[in-house]
């Protein structure tokens, strides 16, 4: 795959911490995990995603907007109904399936009100 060069302009604020990084990793990428391995595309796209999140979740809560129970109630049945738990299937329980429903609804709706950032 032919690498496309990218041409990032940073702060003020963000040029000591280049630098920083530089001088501690000459030849190699700046940016590291906690274990000093270099960030994959995937990581920081995580990291984008948990960002996003966050901030759709405080946007949702600046507006005062929850998920009623009436949505998490029509969003149940589209779930799948079993989960696997030391290799054997059991069913999920009804407040599982109700929490399930309002993390996915609450993703969805952070997610449409939160910018998206991608390395991809």
């Amino acid at each position: 795959m032919k690498r496309i060069a990218r041409i990032i302009y940073m702060t003020d604020r963000a040029m000591p911490i280049v630098r920083r990084l530089m001088l501690a990793h000459p030849e190699g990428p700046l940016f590291r995990n906690t274990n000093g391995k270099p960030w994959t595309t995937e990581a920081v796209n995580c990291c984008f995603f948990d960002l996003q999140m966050r901030m759709g979740k405080d946007e949702m809560n600046r507006r005062g907007e929850e998920i009623s129970k009436q949505a998490i109630a029509e969003f149940v049945p589209t779930l799948k109904t079993t989960k696997t738990r030391q290799g054997v299937i059991v069913p999920k329980t009804e407040a599982e399936l109700r929490c399930e429903a309002k993390r996915k609804l609450t993703f969805k709706r952070a997610a449409q009100l939160a910018l998206h950032y991608s390395l991809s």
